[in-house]
């Protein structure tokens, strides 16, 4: 049984909004994770149709971010700087892809980055998706509307923070009962990559024990267990940052559910730990 029959992911696609720089890392983990779960690989670009439908306005002006300058843009200027965008991040994703050995595909589209992603997306796809690596950019849109978006969608889908690397070691999940979508979903993952199931039960000790039960019977003796007391208002992210210190995980895995409305709080433990955030669909 492959790790694509385990999890049930046939495509990885990685989605790129506007002109952004190459998210190296982000490809790089695409790509492994293709080959560890032979899947496909799929990069979509979307250029952003609000941008283009400005572009006509003689008005239009683009901030540079690393001199905090306005210039003009023009229609022209606009197209010529997304298709130099879309080719080199097309040029760096089937390399990947062939150093990892896996089949891939590209696509350029236009539309709203969030809705054309979250549309585009299928239940046995896990969506790809790079935190820009200018504050500015990760502040504006369409990024913000996109991690909104994405978290929405039947898909399971994996934030890969600015600054995370591809590296070895355990796969964590946050889990919060016996049957945390999390759980499934990591162990599964873990025994792609041939890597130790860490679990943090965000439990009672009675609810501690019941999923640790469930993680051993999905990941068999490779696995360990630790309970994670919530603090007033249920604040899990102290107690988790205590209980990862001795580790160096290569994944965090979280379900919908578990996250709730602080989606906000687990994507910042993922980029304080520099790992990528799994978000296990419902």
């Amino acid at each position: 049984m492959t790790g694509a029959d385990v999890v049930n992911i046939r495509r990885i696609v990685i989605g790129f909004a506007d002109a952004a720089a190459i998210a190296d890392d982000a490809i790089a983990t695409a790509a492994e994770l293709a080959h560890l779960l032979d899947a496909e690989l799929m990069g979509l670009f979307v250029e952003d149709a609000l941008l283009f439908d400005a572009g006509a306005l003689p008005w239009l002006r683009t901030l540079e971010p690393r001199r905090l300058v306005w210039r003009s843009l023009t229609p022209a200027q606009l197209a010529e700087s997304h298709a130099l965008a879309a080719r080199a991040v097309e040029r760096h994703l089937l390399g990947q892809a062939a150093a990892f050995g896996v089949a891939a595909g590209f696509q350029v589209v236009r539309g709203d980055p969030a809705t054309t992603l979250a549309l585009r997306s299928e239940p046995s796809d896990l969506l790809v998706l790079a935190e820009p690596a200018e504050p500015f950019a990760r502040a504006v849109h369409p990024y913000p509307s996109l991690v909104r978006a994405v978290a929405e969608t039947a898909s399971a889908v994996l934030y890969v923070p600015h600054g995370a690397r591809p590296k070895t070691g355990p796969v964590v999940a946050l889990a919060r009962a016996p049957d945390d979508a999390a759980l499934a979903l990591a162990a599964s993952v873990a025994h792609a990559f041939k890597e130790r199931l860490v679990v943090l039960a965000v439990a009672p000790p009675e609810g501690e024990l019941a999923i640790a039960q469930a993680a051993r019977a999905l990941a068999g003796r490779d696995c360990i267990t630790l309970r994670l007391d919530e603090r007033g208002a249920g604040d899990w992210s102290e107690p988790a940052r205590h209980a990862l210190a001795p580790f160096r995980e290569r994944l965090l895995t979280v379900s919908r559910t578990a996250v709730g409305d602080d989606l906000a709080g687990y994507l910042r433990l993922a980029g304080e730990r520099s790992v990528p955030l799994l978000l296990a669909p419902v």
